[in-house]
């Protein structure tokens, strides 16, 4: 038995350590996702399966956080905070001086119906519309015919079928409408619908779709975490730019997979904590009007520095439908489309490397044939909540000063496919490859996407940060 004196000591030592962890907390709040949340690991598992009638949903984690903050800080601010952080080049290692603690309930979810122990609708599907599902497909496949013996080229007009005409044809079907509504946005489909096709043609288990809608993102509203920054012996601009940065970070960027097309925004949920003696600006708007047209960090690298934001223009209706008017209007096909006939131009002819499209793309060589594995995204595509269920679209561009100073001169570049393509690439290029890109986004935005209640900026495109 531990004698009243040893507890009370206990007790005298807990309460040191809180006193003094929360003498360095400089910031404390709630976020909650307003765009679809879709998991924080390389493989976009949203759920852990505990088994085909529960699941858990991932939640944001500290790493990640911290790790994006500090991306975005290096093309706002430059270096200058790197080893207050503890980010030191060669071996030497330090401990950051700031810390990052996320609390996040325990979401579960039934399989079943989609639903969380309140009732809420958490999954775009449950495993109880399976046979709704497999009927929706057989219509889809019969309507297609026996004509066609190529299974990949069967899949591509099934999905495109799907897309379609699909929602109509689901409309009996509530979940399956709000199924197809993220299946059918580019991204999600391009990782997700081979597998739902695989399962369809070979499978048809609920185990096997559990896995598939383990892979899917959850709705918006259902994932929530209090995040506390903590920091000891920093400078005040330091804490001001993390904290600040943080926020802008989680609401526009966003964290985890699709981030770069819209995925995994988290807006703040009330008034959060920061300590008066702190000047911190946590109204999200505010970091928007300021990011709009940034001052411009020196640096001596090839790593990209923020370029300001571009407005794309407004949509009504609901977050899905915008996340699937950008994932559009970022595909070659759609470009040439809206270029119109006759085009003289080819699919290999679109820079769409600045946009990070996954497997169309470019993959740099120097001069002496050294293959760079990484193709960066210049552009990050978002969007964020207006009035009366419209959602304002507009890309934030990351622009590099110098290219080539760290990896060599960068000679040339081709397909993934190995399709051989030369291209001039310097940092002017890639500036005027993004303004290219830009026109055609905004072009299919206002010209197709306006028949889903698309309203185009007023005047020219706004915020470029020039």
């Amino acid at each position: 038995m531990i004698s009243p004196v040893v507890e009370g000591w206990k007790q005298e030592v807990l309460n040191l350590a809180r006193n003094y962890v929360d003498e360095h907390v400089v910031f404390r709040g709630t976020f909650v996702n307003y765009t679809p949340w879709w998991g924080g690991n390389f493989n976009a598992v949203t759920l852990n399966l505990s088994s085909n009638k529960e699941a858990y949903v991932t939640s944001p984690d500290p790493k990640s956080i911290v790790g994006k903050t500090v991306w975005f800080m290096r093309t706002a601010f430059g270096d200058y905070f790197l080893n207050n952080l503890g980010i030191t080049k060669g071996k030497e290692k330090r401990k950051s001086k700031i810390a990052v603690v996320v609390r996040s309930p325990t979401l579960v979810v039934n399989m079943d119906d989609g639903l969380d122990k309140n009732g809420n609708k958490v999954l775009y599907f449950g495993l109880k519309y399976k046979d709704d599902l497999i009927s929706l497909l057989n219509k889809v496949n019969e309507k297609i015919g026996n004509k066609i013996s190529s299974e990949e080229e069967r899949k591509r007009r099934m999905f495109d079928q799907l897309c379609r005409e699909g929602g109509a044809q689901a409309s009996e079907y509530e979940m399956l409408k709000d199924f197809l509504t993220v299946l059918c946005i580019p991204r999600v489909l391009l990782r997700v619908g081979g597998k739902l096709m695989g399962w369809y043609f070979k499978d048809q288990s609920s185990n096997g779709l559990a896995q598939i809608l383990a892979l899917l993102p959850v709705r918006p509203q259902t994932v929530r975490f209090e995040l506390e920054v903590r920091a000891a012996g920093v400078e005040e601009r330091l804490v001001k730019d993390f904290v600040e940065s943080l926020i802008f970070t989680l609401n526009y960027l966003g964290i985890g997979s699709g981030a770069n097309r819209g995925f995994g925004r988290f807006m703040l949920e009330g008034k959060p904590y920061v300590p008066s003696k702190i000047n911190v600006e946590y109204n999200a708007e505010e970091l928007y009007r300021r990011w709009s047209k940034p001052p411009q960090p020196k640096r001596n690298d090839s790593f990209p520095v923020i370029r300001g934001i571009v407005e794309l223009g407004s949509l009504k209706g609901g977050v899905e439908e915008a996340l699937k008017c950008i994932g559009d209007s970022t595909l070659k096909v759609n470009w040439m489309i809206i270029m119109g006939p006759p085009s003289r131009l080819s699919e290999r002819d679109l820079q769409t490397w600045v946009l990070g499209l996954p497997r169309i793309g470019y993959v740099f060589l120097t001069k002496n044939n050294k293959r760079i594995q990484r193709r960066q995204s210049y552009i990050v595509f978002s969007l964020t909540p207006q009035n009366q269920g419209e959602y304002k679209l507009f890309a934030i561009k990351f622009v590099p000063v110098k290219l080539g100073s760290e990896l060599g001169v960068i000679e040339k570049a081709y397909y993934v496919g190995n399709r051989a393509s030369k291209i001039d690439i310097s940092p002017q290029n890639v500036e005027k490859y993004i303004e290219e890109a830009m026109d055609n986004v905004q072009k299919y935005i206002t010209q197709v996407c306006k028949s889903r209640s698309l309203t185009a900026p007023q005047g020219t495109r706004t915020g470029e940060g020039r």
